[in-house]
């Protein structure tokens, strides 16, 4: 190479690289949620309905997305992107939280709540709780989905 040449290498783009951003959006638009009673344990992850397979999602995707213009996608790349979000679909030990479970012990018919029932009312401070928290995640998801696309404000 001569004296003041340039070195061009890596600054084309690769033509067979693909565009994983429609990948993610449909990932997401199954609405993976944080666990109410894997929180503490699990705290990153997230998770999608039991009925709701990787294979499925997959096929889901092949079926909407994929054109003769697109390339279509592997299964093991598509199940890729789903695991490095941090998105789980295993089957889950409990459905409830450890207070929850507690509380359907003592109270089977959860629409009944006993007036002077330190255990009800403490169960219910906690489902209020749960509710408001369970409002401001959807809350914070809602705002991530409306800033994706728009420019960050350089000040």
């Amino acid at each position: 190479m001569k004296e003041g040449d340039v070195d061009k290498r890596g600054l084309k783009t690769n033509p067979k690289k693909i565009n994983n951003e429609n990948v993610v959006e449909h990932v997401e638009s199954f609405h993976p949620t944080i666990s109410h009673y894997r929180r503490e344990h699990a705290p990153n992850v997230m998770y999608l309905s039991s009925d709701i397979t990787v294979p499925a999602m997959y096929s889901d995707y092949c079926e909407t997305h994929c054109t003769d213009q697109e390339k279509l996608i592997s299964y093991e790349y598509y199940r890729k992107i789903v695991k490095d979000r941090n998105i789980s679909i295993a089957k889950l030990g409990h459905e409830e939280c450890e207070l929850c479970q507690k509380f359907l012990i003592h109270n089977p018919r959860t629409d009944l709540r006993h007036r002077n029932c330190e255990e009800c009312k403490n169960y219910e401070i906690h489902h209020e709780k749960y509710i408001l928290a369970r409002a401001e995640y959807q809350r914070n998801v809602d705002v991530q989905n409306n800033m994706k696309g728009k420019p960050i404000n350089a000040n």
